[in-house]
């Protein structure tokens, strides 16, 4: 599956970091990029951009928790953002 999106109105990224999560506040889903070769940045010519792909690290807290859970529970703390990837993405000028 292939997500797209713009930055409108179109803002200055160079030097600066962009960064997101996938998750569920209430509860938590699976929203997978796997890997990195999974998210490609489009930039213009003078931008030098990368991205990278942290997994989840949750404690053993946050699983015990997650696990304790009942299915139909739904006021969970924001749980899902302790197991959701974290995509960055770089830009820099071209030199």
């Amino acid at each position: 599956m292939e997500i797209l999106f713009d930055i409108t109105p179109e803002i200055p990224i160079d030097n600066k970091g962009i960064e997101w999560q996938v998750y569920d506040p209430t509860y938590y889903i699976a929203m997978m990029h796997t890997e990195n070769t999974n998210v490609s940045v489009t930039a213009n010519h003078a931008l030098d951009c990368s991205s990278t792909v942290e997994q989840p690290d949750p404690t053993e807290d946050i699983i015990n928790y997650a696990m304790g859970l009942d299915q139909s529970q739904r006021e969970t703390n924001g749980l899902g953002k302790h197991f959701a990837e974290k995509i960055r993405i770089n830009c820099h000028p071209k030199y």
